[in-house]
């Protein structure tokens, strides 16, 4: 009888394990995909803002740079859930201040700071990508 007990407690404890890994790397997957989806973005944003910058079009250049600052903050709190990612959540605060930057320039006119805090952002896209860039 103890046995049989021992089994099933053991096979309910194996199931959920089971479960816990299943619903978790399915958690992680998801994430993956949407990191990726969210650096695309900053991608095409990045190009959107900069034409805006240069066609000195405060509003749209300071809205697209608040966009872009979100997707930075989405990401670093996708690395804060990791454990080996403190080069990441570094990468990512900068993008972020960097968008921040970028906006608040833009919105009182001041394109030249904001064309460089967009240079900061552009900089760093190569090395992040090749690091993070989950899927190519």
């Amino acid at each position: 009888m103890r046995t049989n007990r021992r089994r099933s407690k053991r096979a309910v404890l194996l199931a959920s394990i089971a479960a816990w890994l299943f619903v978790s790397s399915a958690v992680y997957a998801a994430s993956i995909l949407e990191f990726d989806r969210w650096m695309q973005r900053v991608e095409k944003k990045m190009l959107s803002v900069q034409k805006h910058i240069q066609r000195k079009n405060s509003e749209a250049a300071a809205i697209e740079a608040k966009e872009i600052e979100e997707l930075y903050r989405l990401m670093q709190v996708f690395f804060e859930s990791r454990a080996d990612a403190d080069k990441g959540i570094a990468m990512f605060k900068d993008g972020r201040d960097a968008a921040a930057q970028m906006a608040a320039h833009a919105a009182v006119g001041n394109f030249t700071d904001a064309q460089a805090a967009a240079k900061l952002i552009a900089r760093d896209c190569k090395p992040c990508h090749r690091e993070y860039k989950p899927l190519d």
